[in-house]
């Protein structure tokens, strides 16, 4: 199946992608605030979604180090939660704050999440690309190379179904 692309309407096209189908629908969001990403997993699963898969790469260490607990809580929604490393935009990076201390800090909050950091980018396709089912909504949200991730992963599912590697988890 060739994936197909459609833009979301309204002032927020720029903000929200969707592409599929390939069984798995993947989302991506380019801006993160706090309030629509609660209300974006609340409503994959009022939309029949089997589980929601969030990839979540935060922008500026500033902004985690203030509203790590914050965003802990705002992913609680999520079957899985998959973080990479802080995207800096220029800003130095502040002893204590990345994509770890933001797991660690999801983890207190919620101790039964499913949740990994993976800070190497390179590594995030193929370890979605191996958990992602059938019904499955990946949202992919944040700042950085987060952004280049939603088409990979599908052009992934993609390969391994033409070479029937893709099987049903």
């Amino acid at each position: 199946m060739q994936p197909a692309q459609a833009e979301g309407g309204g002032s927020s096209s720029n903000n929200l992608k969707k592409w599929g189908p390939i069984g798995a629908i993947v989302l991506v969001v380019a801006a993160v605030i706090l309030w629509n990403t609660r209300y974006l997993e609340r409503a994959a699963a009022d939309l029949g979604f089997t589980r929601v898969v969030a990839l979540f790469q935060p922008h500026r260490y500033s902004r985690v180090a203030a509203l790590s607990l914050d965003f802990a809580d705002a992913f609680s929604c999520a079957d899985s939660v998959v973080l990479m490393e802080v995207y800096g935009a220029g800003e130095a990076p502040i002893p204590g704050v990345s994509g770890k201390s933001l797991l660690d800090d999801l983890l207190r909050r919620h101790p039964r999440s499913r949740s990994a950091y993976l800070p190497h980018r390179f590594d995030v396709v193929p370890y979605l690309a191996s958990r992602v089912r059938v019904g499955d909504l990946v949202m992919t949200m944040g700042a950085g190379d987060v952004t280049t991730i939603g088409p990979e992963l599908l052009a992934e599912l993609t390969r391994q179904e033409v070479a029937g590697e893709l099987t049903c988890r």
